[in-house]
């Protein structure tokens, strides 16, 4: 049997396209990487969005609270189904002079056009 594994680069170039995204504040970018059907965690705890006026609803506040977005990833590890990947960077708050480091691990599964049909995040800030 053929054990075939996601697409490394493919998966690579969806991620650092989602964390450009953030970084500009883009909800419309964030949205045009996701397919007609997914599935979003949030949480890996909460219910998965799976429509993109979910997705737009999530991002809304990103825009007017957080600034100076800084992102980076590691790629931990690549399987049949997803990659498993480790964010790390900083972001500021808008309205008060606060930092925060980031560190996340995001699963990612894509789809052959590199969608991404399910994401799902682990996540860690803390103010700097």
């Amino acid at each position: 049997m053929y054990n075939q594994f996601m697409d490394k680069q493919q998966l690579e170039t969806t991620l650092a396209n989602f964390l450009k995204a953030w970084e500009d504040k883009d909800i419309d970018a964030v949205v045009n990487l996701l397919p007609d059907e997914f599935e979003y965690y949030e949480s890996p705890l909460d219910e998965p969005l799976t429509s993109k006026e979910e997705v737009i609803k999530l991002w809304q506040p990103v825009p007017k609270t957080e600034a100076n977005i800084a992102l980076d990833f590691e790629t931990v590890s690549i399987g049949k189904d997803y990659g498993l990947f480790r964010i790390t960077g900083t972001y500021s708050e808008t309205d008060v002079e606060k930092k925060y480091l980031i560190d996340r691990i995001f699963l990612l599964a894509i789809d052959d056009e590199g969608k991404m049909k399910k994401f799902m995040q682990w996540r860690e800030s803390k103010e700097e």
